[in-house]
């Protein structure tokens, strides 16, 4: 079943090993290393750069990227990147390419960082052949090992999605996914993508770890008989 998708976006996440209590004494030095760094290739204003108190566990720091589509935290907890509205081949490279400077930021701001997981979730909207009948199809046919009926319930319908997650512990990482009804009337399905590497996994590159979602997610989709009509993000 072909479909396609002009709709997509990307959370990358990088968890502390130890929380940053005293965040608050270092949000000055922090946008400063991401304005120096991220700058000379993708240009910000001044007031992109955000410092945003409020108690120990909820205070953050904030940059502001490609008007407002890229989203770049640091709270206590973690460092959180997110890249919405992506429509096209050229613009997933972009964000490929500036993750690297926001790592480059946070390994200059905090030398002595240390991360116990990474985390990548890829999120995107289908419009498939056959519209929205095809897609309850798809949806009904892999939650039927479930049992569920009409009649046991007393109910007029059914609205399916699915979750699994797979994972390999010696490798360290697990997949988690959805499948469901897109809430967007201009699509028929909304499909996540989670993948965690956990500290010491075998994909402790950005690349390493582009490579293994790129293997993984069109297995994913095929399994349901999904086919992309183009390649993804083109």
């Amino acid at each position: 079943m072909k479909f396609s998708t002009e709709l997509l976006s990307i959370d990358y996440e990088l968890e502390f090993t130890k929380p940053k209590i005293r965040l608050a004494d270092f949000a000055n030095q922090t946008l400063e290393c991401f304005y120096n760094i991220i700058n000379p290739c993708y240009p910000l204003k001044l007031s992109d750069l955000q410092w945003i108190p409020s108690t120990v566990a909820s205070n953050f720091i904030q940059v502001t990227l490609f008007s407002g589509n890229g989203i770049l935290q640091v709270l206590p907890e973690k460092f959180a990147g997110r890249f919405t509205n992506l429509k096209s081949k050229e613009d997933i490279e972009i964000i490929v390419q500036c993750i690297p400077l926001c790592e480059k930021a946070l390994a200059q701001a905090f030398p002595e960082t240390k991360f116990e997981k990474t985390v990548v979730k890829i999120s995107f909207w289908l419009k498939i052949e056959g519209g929205e009948s095809t897609a309850e199809t798809i949806l009904q046919k892999g939650a039927s090992g479930l049992g569920l009926t009409i009649d046991k319930f007393n109910a007029t319908g059914f609205e399916h999605s699915l979750r699994a997650i797979i994972n390999n512990q010696d490798e360290k990482w697990d997949v988690e996914f959805l499948l469901e009804k897109s809430a967007i009337e201009a699509y028929d399905l909304f499909f996540i993508l989670n993948t965690t590497y956990f500290k010491d996994s075998n994909y402790d590159s950005l690349d390493k770890r582009a490579n293994h979602i790129e293997n993984i997610l069109p297995k994913l989709l095929s399994h349901f008989g999904l086919e992309p009509a183009q390649e993804l993000g083109n």
